[in-house]
């Protein structure tokens, strides 16, 4: 049964966190052109920033490591294995209808520097104008990762990409609409034909938002597009639209919408969530909504660490005023106020060190900095009352409070303030040394089995 709250009803707590970083980037962005990700497939996750004067900035640990210039008005970028080699590329996505797409691999040397010991390709094939979205995905269920393209025309595009020497023929199956081959001449000569084959387009009524790939019951692939007023189009693997989910915004159908896909936890990773600007979160299991939750703030960005290290991703949401909001599965929530009004925003795990990526947010203001705060780390987001802890020390040493007098409580319910009262009560004061010699041998005996090493250093005065 589907739950919903208003957070001011709902349990939360204000943490704060210490640890940033703080770069200097200039030039407008849209949120789209903010990624993380091994772009160089050294099991590192890099951070990568695109402004519309045409700059991309890539930063490795503390530092910008790679910038490329003079790419056009970019508007989307992304990371992954767009040619199916197994191998992650960085794609960008410009307004004047060009996609460059990037590689960085490492140079076979024995020099320990990898900072610097690489190899960089760049192609740039022409594209519809004004993408504004872009998703690498196996949207079609062949085995192979599709290009899709979002645009601000409402029109989305599914291509395929593939790359050959000048010399092979490729046979293109009836299904295409558009083919495009583009020659490629490398500084050493060789050259390369990159075929861009258009396997799908869909037109759509609203602005397009999110667009993310989740699966069904069968395992087949459905690629998911967020329309404003909370609504998410569904289409299946053989791009046809199933279904439209119902508006669930509160306000106009012009609210921007947001999604994210592909949430571990403990039944998986069939976990969704969606967010509206009028402030909405809607979380999804197998796409059946289990839950929604009413925050007072403008959101516009969502994405999802594991911040508690217990193996369930949280939903991280930001909001233009800088207010975060930190949610686990069971909607509980922990707030994060950033001094700042936020232009972009992303979370995820970025390498502040060789081998160690780790939970972050980053926060790109409208001064033209990025706030960057590594190794988020919280013990639950659950709020932990004194009831509770209680609950599971007295549980833990049941038969001495069954010893005492006191029986469990009926039924799996806690004990009342009075009850906790009583009990402490007796123990601090109207317990019987003969029984308390007891205890005090039982709990020897425990340590000895739990074969602590240096138990001459416990004491236990009665």
């Amino acid at each position: 049964m589907e739950s919903k709250k208003n957070l001011k009803s709902q349990t939360s707590r204000s943490v704060s966190f210490v640890q940033r970083w703080k770069w200097k980037w200039s030039g407008n962005i849209t949120n789209e052109s903010l990624k993380i990700g091994d772009l160089d497939n050294d099991g590192n996750n890099e951070f990568v920033i695109g402004s519309i004067t045409g700059t991309v900035g890539i930063f490795k640990g503390q530092m910008l490591w790679k910038s490329f210039e003079n790419l056009g008005t970019i508007t989307a970028v992304a990371i992954g294995d767009v040619w199916n080699n197994g191998n992650n590329s960085l794609i960008v996505g410009t307004g004047e209808g060009q996609c460059h797409i990037i590689e960085i691999s490492k140079v076979n040397s024995d020099d320990e520097d990898s900072m610097e010991n690489v190899i960089t390709k760049t192609v740039t094939i022409p594209v519809p104008v004004n993408v504004s979205r872009i998703l690498i995905a196996d949207i079609d269920g062949d085995g192979y990762n599709e290009l899709v393209l979002g645009r601000t025309d409402r029109f989305l595009h599914s291509f395929q990409l593939m790359k050959t020497d000048t010399s092979s023929t490729v046979t293109l199956d009836n299904n295409n609409t558009t083919g495009l081959a583009v020659i490629i001449i490398h500084n050493d000569n060789n050259t390369e034909k990159v075929l861009l084959r258009e396997k799908k387009n869909w037109s759509f009524d609203g602005q397009l938002g999110s667009v993310a790939l989740t699966y069904d019951q069968k395992k087949n692939p459905i690629l998911m597009v967020a329309q404003p007023g909370g609504v998410v189009v569904l289409i299946n693997k053989n791009g046809e639209i199933m279904k439209e989910k119902e508006n669930t915004s509160n306000g106009s159908i012009e609210v921007s919408t947001e999604l994210i896909t592909d949430i571990k936890g403990v039944k998986g990773s069939n976990y969704s969530a969606m967010i509206t600007m009028d402030g909405n979160i809607n979380f999804y299991y197998k796409l059946k909504k289990e839950w929604t939750l009413q925050v007072n703030s403008q959101l516009f960005a969502i994405s999802k660490i594991d911040c508690t290290n217990d193996g369930n991703e949280e939903l991280v949401i930001s909001s233009w005023n800088g207010l975060t909001y930190i949610v686990d599965h069971y909607m509980n929530v922990v707030e994060f106020d950033f001094e700042e009004r936020v232009c972009a925003f992303i979370a995820g795990n970025y390498a502040i060190a060789p081998d160690k990526n780790v939970p972050c947010m980053f926060f790109v203001t409208f001064d033209d900095v990025i706030y960057v705060y590594y190794d988020i780390c919280l013990s639950s987001i659950y709020l932990k009352t004194l009831s509770d802890v209680l609950d599971k020390d007295i549980e833990m040493h049941s038969d001495i409070i069954e010893e005492l007098g006191f029986e469990p409580p009926a039924n799996g319910k806690k004990r009342s303030r009075a009850q906790y009262a009583e009990i402490f009560q007796k123990l601090f004061y109207n317990t019987d040394l003969e029984l308390l010699s007891e205890v005090h041998e039982e709990l020897q005996e425990r340590i000895h089995k739990l074969q602590i090493s240096d138990v001459s250093n416990i004491r236990l005065n009665i």
